[in-house]
């Protein structure tokens, strides 16, 4: 006779208390095996919090021996297609769980695995990624299986929802500094109609965010005409909405719209962003040689010095265009054209300057103005050599181009005559015969000045003159009736003039200014118009003139 084991005689007890009498057991025992086979049949059914923790007990006489399905869910319990879900479960089984499994909506049916806890209590997960699904609720089993088949399920609801769901495009992905582009979005709204739609731009200049709505205040770093629009009830998809996007400051900015209602699911949907690469806009340089003056020939004495002078500004209808940092090359022409920077070694021939080549601005915006260089030139090149120069102005930034001055022409002379006529002509008026020592109308400001020039050599100044003729006439007034004076505004002082020249002023040094005076007197002549030349030479000194 096989003796029973005790486990087994309290299976029996407890069998003949809770067993109904629609249920079946098997046994088989023998000397080698002995197993219990035992069919059986739970339910758990969800309530209004997704599951239910009560069994359905009736089913199955073993039900205390079950796996005991503590805790499930699925997270996010509303999704769309493309979410990826968190099957969650925690179970207690008294023989060891073989397999919890997760009948997916009758989709798909996945394996959850132990992440915490034993077999016999632990929490077990799963992922899974949605897909072919549609706008409806759906109910996810999961069962759980020991290892002496023992089973119990559990219902979760989650749901497919109708979408809200939102789109945009920017229409240009790279733009300048100053320049804007246009970003357009929608809504859509499925199912059932949504109430107080709003759409909305929103930018981060990190890729994923954080978003936050973007400002119309133009004096941020990017900026909109509008923020948001009001769309108001929508049922589909809405038209296009247009945002003008204008960006103050280079960088990568993303872009998004975002829809929201007070009665959607979700309430709010976001687009994908889009990135926006803003460039930093470059104005072009607008220069300028102002000495020596261009397109002339300006003779310099060997071994003195000279100004080049030169500005630029940086030039741009984008008031954002910078020129970054500038700075001013000094050249003359070793070959056809400037191309050679003055040398700041001293002694250095043709050209050299202790003025430092090149110069900087420093950093040149639209708003900067002008920026004048300044170079003290000394011409050591050989007498009669002339020199093309200019001042070629480059920036650091690649976006801007380099641009050189209009050339300029400096001829080296041993010495030169150089002096300047304040005035090109005089005239006396209307004058009644016989009037004598009628000053000339520039005489009370002093007007009649001659000005030796810088490098100019020491300058020798004499005055002649011609008679003057009335043509029509034939009649004549002699040179002698015409004084002049270089010491004082005074006709009792003055000397008559010649047709030979005299001396007004010897030996005149460069910057030198030497004022003179005239006055005219009138013989008993015909009326009419008479015209003389007055001749002002200047000879280096020592020279005939």
């Amino acid at each position: 006779m096989i003796r029973q084991p005790l486990f087994y005689v309290l299976v029996l007890v407890v069998f003949v208390l809770a067993i109904p009498i629609h249920a079946t057991c098997h046994f088989r025992n023998t000397l080698v095996d002995t197993t219990v086979f035992i069919p059986f049949r739970i339910e758990m059914h969800k309530d209004t919090m997704g599951f239910s923790p009560w069994l359905h007990r009736a089913s199955h006489p073993f039900f205390l021996f079950m796996p005991e399905i503590i805790s499930a869910s699925v997270e996010p319990s509303k999704v769309v297609t493309g979410n990826t879900m968190t099957i969650t479960a925690e179970i207690r089984d008294t023989f060891g769980l073989k397999t919890v499994s997760a009948d997916m909506g009758s989709i798909e049916t996945i394996q959850l695995k132990l992440v915490s806890g034993s077999a016999y209590h632990g929490v077990w997960k799963g992922a899974w990624v949605v897909h072919s699904t549609e706008q409806k609720d759906y109910i996810t089993r999961i069962t759980a299986t020991d290892f002496i088949g023992l089973s119990s399920s559990i219902d979760v609801i989650w749901s497919d929802p109708p979408l809200f769901s939102a789109n945009s495009s920017l229409l240009t992905a790279t733009i300048n500094t100053g320049e804007n582009t246009t970003l357009y979005g929608n809504c859509t709204v499925t199912e059932e109609a949504a109430s107080d739609v709003n759409i909305i731009i929103q930018n981060s200049t990190s890729s994923g965010g954080p978003f936050t709505d973007t400002p119309t205040n133009s004096n941020e770093l990017i900026y909109v005409n509008i923020t948001s629009y009001y769309i108001g009830s929508l049922l589909g998809s809405s038209d296009n909405y247009y945002f003008n996007i204008t960006a103050n400051k280079a960088g990568t900015y993303y872009f998004r719209v975002r829809c929201n209602s007070t009665n959607a699911e979700p309430m709010e949907a976001n687009s994908t962003q889009s990135s926006l690469a803003v460039n930093q806009a470059y104005g072009y340089l607008n220069v300028t040689l102002s000495n020596p003056e261009p397109a002339k020939t300006t003779n310099i004495i060997q071994n003195q010095t000279f100004l080049i002078i030169a500005n630029v500004s940086c030039a741009s209808s984008n008031p954002t265009a910078i020129c970054d940092e500038v700075n001013g090359t000094a050249r003359y022409n070793l070959t056809a054209d400037p191309d050679t920077p003055v040398n700041t070694t001293e002694g250095d021939v043709p050209l050299w300057t202790g003025s430092g080549n090149p110069q900087t601005c420093g950093v040149v915006n639209i708003s900067s103005g002008l920026c004048n260089l300044t170079w003290t030139v000394n011409a050591t090149g050989p007498i009669s050599s002339s020199w093309k120069i200019d001042v070629l102005f480059s920036s650091n930034a690649t976006g801007v181009q380099s641009n050189d001055t209009d050339d300029a022409i400096i001829s080296i002379r041993s010495c030169i005559v150089d002096f300047t006529l304040k005035w090109s002509s005089i005239s006396f008026g209307s004058l009644n015969p016989g009037e004598k020592g009628i000053a000339a109308p520039g005489n009370s400001n002093k007007t009649y000045n001659i000005t030796v020039n810088s490098g100019s050599c020491n300058l020798d100044i004499y005055v002649r003159g011609t008679n003057l003729f009335n043509t029509t006439l034939g009649t004549v007034v002699g040179v002698g009736n015409i004084s002049w004076s270089n010491v004082t505004d005074s006709y009792n002082e003055a000397f008559n003039l010649t047709s030979t020249n005299a001396a007004i002023e010897i030996n005149v040094s460069e910057k030198t200014n030497v004022t003179t005076w005239y006055w005219i007197s009138i013989p008993p002549i015909y009326a009419g118009r008479y015209n003389g030349t007055v001749y002002i030479t200047g000879v280096k000194n020592g020279e005939n003139p």
